[in-house]
């Protein structure tokens, strides 16, 4: 299956989790508005009113999403954007590599361990719109080239997560 980035779409930033105080939607709703970047969100949760109450012109809300869908949403996104504190793993970020898409997260729990800084994302490290500005401000000096290395670092790392790899140890 085809999972490279079509580099002549628009590009927007994605995120996908549960409504939830930990996961800090918040700011990167607030984030998104300051720079004005597009901003997709999928989930649902009990923050939901409150996050959408947020949400500038550029932030969309999608609700849940089918299994199949994703495998567009990602081919569209420029980069997953998370800001979870102390998540174990953090499936969906891994799952967005899987498509080729970097991840900019807040250096915090098993992201650290998955997210290489410069090499298939960006870790950020302060709970801070300044923090992840500085962050999405360098992904987005990226060149093409170095995009696409990116991309493709991204997804090498998500191999070592596939369930053939997980049976073999």
């Amino acid at each position: 299956e085809d999972v490279s980035i079509d580099l002549r779409k628009p590009h927007y930033y994605v995120t996908l989790s549960r409504f939830a105080r930990a996961k800090n939607i918040d700011l990167l709703i607030l984030t998104a508005n300051k720079l004005k970047i597009p901003l997709k969100i999928v989930g649902s949760g009990r923050d939901e009113a409150y996050l959408k109450s947020l949400a500038g012109p550029t932030v969309e809300f999608l609700g849940r999403l089918k299994d199949k869908e994703f495998v567009d949403l990602y081919r569209g996104a420029k980069a997953f954007l998370n800001a979870g504190i102390d998540e174990e793993f953090g499936i969906a970020p891994v799952e967005a590599m899987g498509h080729g898409v970097p991840v900019i997260a807040y250096a915090s729990g098993g992201l650290t361990e998955t997210v290489t800084n410069g090499k298939n994302g960006y870790l950020f490290t302060e709970l801070t719109r300044d923090s992840l500005s500085k962050a999405i401000n360098k992904f987005e000096k990226l060149s093409k080239k170095e995009y696409r290395e990116m991309s493709a670092a991204a997804r090498k790392e998500s191999l070592k997560y596939t369930s053939a790899v997980f049976k073999d140890k």
